[in-house]
């Protein structure tokens, strides 16, 4: 690859049936192995629209397509390519491969508008708001956040990271407060405490801090702690 040319590569190799197998059986018309990986990268195409969509080899030969990137194909008793030199071709192959091989390279020096290669039946792409999925947000902005719901357990600090890294992600979406519901939560560790609210607190600093979190139902225990880590960091900074 010449220095000037930037791409991520990638290669997914599976042992199962192959895709001509499996595609007969929902085009049972299929006349050759080569037929078979071409309406394979087609919009829609499945062999069970209860299973899937048909979306995953498509968007991932259109995405390579339009940053001017390679797809490749291996399965059965055919191969399929695409370069932005020679184009798509597909054709039999005499020695078959058993499973699916997969690959494909992405420019990342070409521009690219995800809404424009992920059309869906002639429509753009809408991304979903991830924040709309997992948090009910509401009108001014505020997320509510149980812990109890995002935590594995509270007694260590390996336990608060991903919590804590998942609190630093919300600051950032977020316009509102996220509010901490503490239900069922009996007791948290001090390491717990220091690695999600204390180094938040550290992070983000005082006011920031009180304004955009708000705790709930919380026991006074865990109030203490909370707080002794909280000071701590105060006094370290």
């Amino acid at each position: 690859m010449s220095t000037n040319r930037r791409a991520v590569e990638f290669s997914v190799c599976d042992g199962g049936l192959g895709i001509p197998r499996t595609l007969r059986e929902g085009h049972p018309k299929l006349r050759s192995d080569a037929e078979a990986l071409d309406l394979a990268i087609r919009e829609g195409i499945t062999r069970n629209a209860w299973h899937g969509q048909g979306y995953g080899l498509y968007d991932s030969y259109r995405i390579a397509h339009l940053t001017e990137g390679h797809f490749e194909i291996q399965s059965g008793y055919a191969s399929l390519f695409y370069s932005p030199k020679t184009g798509l071709h597909v054709k039999n192959e005499t020695i078959p491969f058993n499973g699916t091989l997969v690959s494909a390279s992405i420019r990342y020096d070409q521009p690219l508008a995800l809404e424009e290669a992920l059309k869906f039946k002639g429509k753009l792409y809408t991304p979903v708001d991830f924040i709309e999925l997992s948090y009910d947000e509401d009108e001014v902005g505020n997320v509510p956040f149980k812990i109890s719901d995002e935590s594995d357990g509270f007694g260590t600090r390996s336990a608060g990271l991903p919590v804590r890294n998942k609190l630093n992600n919300l600051l950032s979406m977020v316009s509102g407060k996220i509010i901490i519901y503490f239900e069922s939560v009996v007791l948290i560790s001090s390491s717990y405490a220091d690695e999600v609210f204390g180094k938040v607190f550290a992070e983000i600093g005082p006011i920031d801090f009180s304004g955009r979190f708000e705790f709930r139902h919380m026991d006074n225990l865990i109030k203490n702690i909370i707080d002794r880590s909280i000071s701590q960091r105060m006094q370290a900074s």
